[in-house]
Formats: structure tokens, C-alpha cells, sequence
């Protein structure tokens, strides 16, 4: 059988330490199954299933050991390949076909036996932007490290600079909370400046508020031993693949009726939605200014109306107030939903015709045309070396 999947484990200097590989059984110890989601703007994971017996799980019981998980598809050819960024890629990848589709820390670990005495070897792991997870905007409210203004992309690196890169300097009892070999970059930004103060959210929570309101995407990415890059885009990650496209990009159409997608789900969900917004500014009690903004959804049927509140007592702008109140309709508007698996046809690949970040169209079985942005993606591969691939979709902003 041809390995379409493999595992390079690294220690915590970033030294390869093993290469762990296989797509099915695996008698004679290695690896058996795995499964891991990518995500933009958010924390992937992953999970790898391993013979208990085989002795290069001792690299896997490292908590904060980094593993890469590498793919082919032979079907797909090699032109392609080099499309593909450094970060993804190494100098054989256009020789051998592989290439990187997913980087993480080790965060768990467990042994174990089977009923028929067989020994197994679980290990977990988070995407590398469980490095943006890990810390808290730790500054007073107020501070100019708390309180920003300026494009989107631009504040969301000096908070990360200023947090876990290296200007974050040390807590206070003097430890640091550098993260080691990280480094920053804005490769496009939004035309549309921000201002907000998010002293004492978590790190990736409050990127995440700045992605809804740029918009835009992020994430890092391992770029050698042991270094890291957290990349910022105002612009699309991907490329759009919609009918008629002006970038002229090959269209991907996801239906039941093009025999290219499996178990499917569609539908809409309004249970958490937000579409009137009352965005309070500097003042006090009734002398403090008050704006209002709402979406379509809260005037076309008033039982529709869902009204929430958000203090935004750092400024009386009213460009900034609308504009939060904006962003607060972005994020929590109603989602079309679609759930499906991809089938591996000619013109549907995973990897060569859409990848993570892409607009795709999805046609569902109503007939209905909505185009999609992949926001992640889930890969599967079973003991029996059946592939399935999923993708996370969210309606683009």
C-alpha cells in the first residue's frame, strides 16, 4: 500500500527525531489511525493511535514535543505542490509529493491495553495556536499595551508581540512569558481602523474579536526548529474557487447531485444570533452617548428582534461606536450550516482544489446555491486506511 500519511516527531529544540508512517495496519508497530482538524482563527487538534510496543513513543511522551502530520496524494500529481507556501513544503517535496498539512504541540498521553492483551499508545496535541490560547492581555485597562487603535492587523501584532512575542516581558513574580522563537507579520491589512481596549481577555479571544471586525484571519505557523510565525490577513487565506471567479481559478461545486460530497447536513440557525445592538460610549448615566445599530433580520419580522448591550466607554467616536456595534452583527449573525464529507474525485481534492481558507459553493438538495469559506478542515484516517475529509464552513463576511 502507498503511504499517504506520515508523522514527524520533533523534540523541544526542533531536532527530528522520528518519522512515524503508515495508512492502514500496522502489525509490526508504527502507526495505526489518526485524526486531526485545522482551523483558522481558532485551535486545531489532533490525535494519533500508535502500537504500544513500538519504541519511538517514548519522543511522543514530551508534553510540548512538536509533531508534523505530512500528506500525498498521488492521484493529485506534483505541479501543484509548488504553489505551495515554504512553511508547507521542504526540498523534497516536489520529488517525493509530500507536504506538511498540519504542525502542533504534544499536550497528552496515554498506555493502555486492549481486551486481546494488545498494547496501544495514545497521544493529543493542540494547532500551534494554542500558543495564542495560552496567555491573557495581561495589562491594566487603560494601559497603552490594553487600549488600541489603528488597522486591525497592525494592533493584533503589537498585542501578540506584546504578550507571548518578544516584548512581552515578565509577570509578576518575575518569570517571563516570552514565547521562545516567535515572531510576527502582517502580510495584508483592512482598510478599516479599530479602537478598543482588551486588557485582562484571553490572547486568542480577543484576535478573534479583531478578526470579526477587520475582517480578517490568522494563524502560526512553525517555520523551522523551533520558530514560529503568527501571520495576520486582511485579505482572503485562500482562494476564491466560485463559479465565474475573477482570479480565474478552476470552480469547486460541492453537491449531492455532482456525486462528490457524502453525508450531508444543511440548514439555518438563528438560536444565537444578535441583530440589534446598543453600543454605549463615554459619559455618565444619561449623559452618555448611545448608538444604535441593526441588521435586516430585526426589522423584517419583530419577533425576529434579539437586542444586546456592549460597553465601549473608551470612546465617543461614532465611526467607532457603529463600527463595534458592526462587528458584534458580524459575529453573531445567523449561520447557514452545512456539514459534509468530500469525496476524493478528479476535480475535488483536498489539497489541489480547495484547501483551508478557499470559497467554495456548496448546492444543497433544495437546490440552493451558497458560497462558503473553509474556516477548517477535518482529516480522518481509520486502522483500515480509509480517508475521510470534512470541511469546517463558515458564510464568508
Amino acid at each position: 500500500m502507498i503511504q499517504t500519511y506520515q508523522v514527524r516527531v520533533k523534540d523541544r529544540a526542533g531536532a527530528l527525531v522520528a518519522i512515524l508512517a503508515g495508512t492502514g495496519r500496522t502489525p509490526l508497530g508504527g502507526l495505526s489511525s489518526l485524526n486531526y482538524t485545522r482551523f483558522l482563527r481558532n485551535l486545531g487538534q489532533f490525535t494519533l493511535y500508535l502500537d504500544g510496543t513500538d519504541p519511538r513513543i517514548t519522543h511522543l511522551q514530551t508534553i510540548n514535543a512538536q509533531i508534523e502530520i505530512w500528506r500525498r496524494d498521488p492521484v493529485a500529481g506534483l505541479s501543484w505542490l509548488s504553489a505551495l507556501p515554504s512553511w508547507r513544503r521542504d526540498s523534497r517535496t516536489l520529488i517525493t509529493g509530500w507536504y506538511k498539512d498540519f504542525e502542533g504541540f504534544v499536550r497528552a498521553w496515554n498506555k493502555g491495553f486492549t481486551a486481546e492483551g494488545r498494547r496501544i499508545f495514545v497521544c493529543q496535541g493542540r494547532q500551534y495556536n494554542d500558543l495564542l490560547a495560552g496567555e491573557t492581555i495581561n495589562y491594566a485597562k487603560g494601559s497603552s499595551q490594553a487600549s488600541k487603535s489603528g488597522l486591525p492587523g497592525a494592533v493584533a501584532i503589537e498585542y501578540v508581540n506584546e504578550n507571548i512575542g518578544s516584548g512581552a516581558g515578565n509577570d509578576a513574580l518575575g518569570n517571563s512569558r516570552v514565547r521562545t522563537g516567535v515572531s510576527e507579520i502582517v502580510e495584508s491589512d483592512t482598510a478599516s481602523s479599530w479602537s478598543g481596549d482588551l486588557g485582562n481577555l484571553n490572547l486568542l479571544d480577543a484576535l478573534q474579536d479583531l478578526a470579526d471586525f477587520g475582517p480578517g484571519d490568522f494563524m502560526i505557523n512553525g517555520t523551522g526548529a523551533a520558530t514560529f510565525e503568527f501571520r495576520w490577513r486582511g485579505t482572503r487565506w485562500g482562494k476564491d474557487r466560485t463559479p465565474g471567479n475573477a482570479a480565474g481559478n478552476a470552480p469547486v461545486v460541492l453537491s449531492s447531485a455532482n456525486n462528490n460530497v457524502t453525508n450531508v447536513q444543511f440548514g439555518y440557525n438563528a438560536l444565537d444570533e444578535s441583530n440589534a445592538v446598543y453600543v454605549a460610549g463615554q459619559g455618565q448615566q444619561d449623559l452618555r452617548k448611545y448608538r444604535t445599530r441593526v441588521s435586516a433580520d430585526a426589522t423584517a419580522f419583530n419577533w425576529s428582534r434579539r437586542a444586546v448591550f456592549r460597553d465601549a466607554r473608551d470612546t465617543n467616536s461614532n465611526s467607532v461606536l457603529d463600527a463595534r456595534g458592526d462587528a458584534v452583527l458580524e459575529a453573531q449573525r445567523v449561520r447557514y450550516s452545512a456539514s459534509f464529507d468530500v469525496l476524493q474525485t478528479i476535480a475535488t481534492r483536498y489539497g489541489r482544489n480547495w484547501d483551508m481558507g478557499d470559497l467554495i459553493r456548496f448546492t444543497d438538495d433544495d437546490g440552493t446555491n451558497t458560497d462558503l469559506k473553509v474556516r477548517g478542515v477535518r482529516v480522518s484516517v481509520s486502522s483500515e486506511g480509509e480517508e475521510t475529509i470534512t470541511p469546517q464552513l463558515d458564510t464568508e463576511p
